[in-house]
């Protein structure tokens, strides 16, 4: 799994669970609801890159890049209470 992929669920997930966060000063114990991502899934990419020609000679000759699918499976953290201030 790419580390662009692995960073983007792992923000995604904190940012859900500090949505759920209590208002400061809320005096009661407040109980979040169990917090289920869906990940998205991403196709193949391919990336084609030309050749290089200067002065008519051939520098570089290109590349074509394919990458393969991606996909993480679906996940659900338990709910869980937040401490009393």
């Amino acid at each position: 799994m790419s580390r662009t992929l692995k960073r983007s669920v792992a923000v995604a997930t904190l940012s859900a669970v500090a949505a759920l966060a209590p208002a400061a000063g809320a005096g009661a114990q407040a109980t979040s609801p169990p917090l289920t991502f869906v990940p998205p899934k991403v196709g193949s990419i391919t990336v084609v890159i030309g050749p290089v020609i200067i002065g008519g000679r051939v520098m570089s000759p290109g590349i074509n890049l394919t990458l393969t699918p991606a996909a993480i499976p679906t996940f659900t953290l338990p709910a869980f209470e937040w401490p009393r201030r």
